[in-house]
């Protein structure tokens, strides 16, 4: 599921605390959760060996091998995407084997550290977790949408309820991979819209503050359409969360695995 290896290495701050949080977190969990690990305990998911961190299939050493973003030196600015990886490996292998192979494992371990990473981050946690819509075509062929997948696991650590409802993706579009910047922006420009009642719906339970939640950020292009339309939702506040993002300039065309 995973490319990684278990080696000797120093524990940076970001991980250190990371364990920390995994482990004083577990016992949390809602009941059911809980009680899926009592049966089956957690093992490591790149090397095999058990798990040693809590509710989540990974150990302390190999959370060590994760591309951790380096963390800011203040509060997060909340204006600016909350990303938990760089898109390498075993951070990529393993969202590639959630998208293209139908492989559900990484949404529970991932959407898991992308909790951890949001509760460490120093900014106020949303009301609410609406994962980035796939078009019903596109659903229909995968089956399932990873941005659901990973918000519904992250959600379940951080006591948040996911709403996939509200956001319809209502223009199928070509895969963004291997187009420029501009081309990007203009490929999901009117991609997105609130679905009916989606306004009344937020209003009703007074939220304000939500997170949309994306597996990868390239350019950003799709998320920030996608937040564009929600924001019309009379929100006071929309981050944008994601797993991981790729590195190099804005623009740069991702490989062709990073389609939607």
């Amino acid at each position: 599921m995973f490319d990684a290896r278990a080696e000797a290495v120093n524990l940076s701050t970001p991980i250190e605390s990371t364990i920390r949080w995994l482990r004083e977190r577990s016992p949390a969990l809602p009941l059911r959760h809980r009680l899926s690990w009592w049966w089956v305990p957690a093992r490591c998911a790149c090397c095999g060996q058990r798990g040693d961190l809590g509710a989540i299939d990974l150990c302390a050493a190999c959370l060590a091998e994760f591309p951790f973003r380096p963390p800011p030196e203040a509060p997060a600015d909340p204006a600016l995407p909350l990303v938990a990886f760089a898109y390498e490996d075993p951070v990529g292998s393993g969202l590639r084997a959630l998208k293209y192979r139908g492989d559900l494992r990484p949404a529970r371990l991932l959407g898991t550290l992308l909790a951890a990473h949001a509760a460490q981050s120093g900014a106020a946690l949303p009301q609410l977790l609406v994962p980035v819509p796939l078009h019903p075509s596109r659903l229909g062929e995968r089956g399932f949408n990873q941005s659901e997948q990973l918000a519904r696991h992250a959600a379940a650590w951080l006591a948040l309820p996911v709403a996939s409802h509200l956001l319809r993706r209502c223009r199928a579009t070509v895969p963004q991979a291997g187009l420029e910047a501009a081309a990007r922006v203009r490929n999901v420009a009117g991609a997105f819209v609130p679905a009916p009642g989606a306004a009344n719906w937020l209003a009703a339970r007074r939220i304000r503050r939500v997170a949309l939640l994306d597996d990868v950020l390239t350019t950003g292009a799709t998320v920030r359409a996608a937040a564009a339309a929600l924001q019309g939702c009379g929100l006071e506040d929309c981050r944008i969360w994601a797993v991981a993002q790729v590195r190099g300039p804005v623009g740069e065309a991702p490989p062709l695995e990073m389609s939607e």
